[in-house]
């Protein structure tokens, strides 16, 4: 597979970026991009998840079992990127981080677009930060990037648990 990681979540973040440039969308259905090999054969497969997506287990449960369904059908994946609408909570150094970033009182609407390897050898993270227009047409800021030091992605990693 000769894609970059980095690469692939800055290009899917740009054309997240182009997709709501025309000022029509209110609203971002979580999205899954997964690289691998099948029959010796580079390939990527497009999830638009359609399911309930907003508790921890849902979550987990959704990328696992996908995960689980593409290995049966004889996908290895090697990469996956995923988009979603987030919030992103801003804590202080001494704040309980217990606090979901839904809801803390200091947050953010975001897209995250969040990309992890196989056996996580690299993680990479973007944020499109979200500002609402009249009827909450959603208007995308400036992709912005987290340390890779500081970037884990538990729920992309349940893509290899299944």
């Amino acid at each position: 597979m000769e894609k970059n990681l980095a690469a692939c979540v800055k290009d899917i973040a740009t054309e997240i970026r182009e997709h709501f440039h025309d000022g029509k969308y209110n609203s971002f259905p979580p999205t899954l991009w997964v690289f691998g090999i099948k029959d010796h054969q580079d390939e990527t497969m497009t999830f638009i998840i359609d399911a309930p997506f907003n508790e921890h287990d849902e979550k987990h449960t959704t990328i696992e079992a996908i995960g689980a369904g593409l290995r049966k059908h004889g996908f290895e994946p090697l990469m996956a990127v995923l988009a979603t609408e987030a919030w992103q909570a801003i804590y202080s150094k001494d704040e309980d981080r217990t606090v979901q970033p839904r809801d803390h009182p200091n947050k953010r609407e975001i897209i995250s677009v969040a990309g992890l390897s196989l056996n996580f050898e690299g993680a990479v993270l973007l944020m499109l930060p979200v500002s609402r227009k009249d009827n909450d047409i959603i208007v995308l800021g400036e992709p912005e990037e987290l340390d890779a030091d500081t970037v884990k992605l538990p729920l992309l990693a349940t893509l290899w648990k299944g």
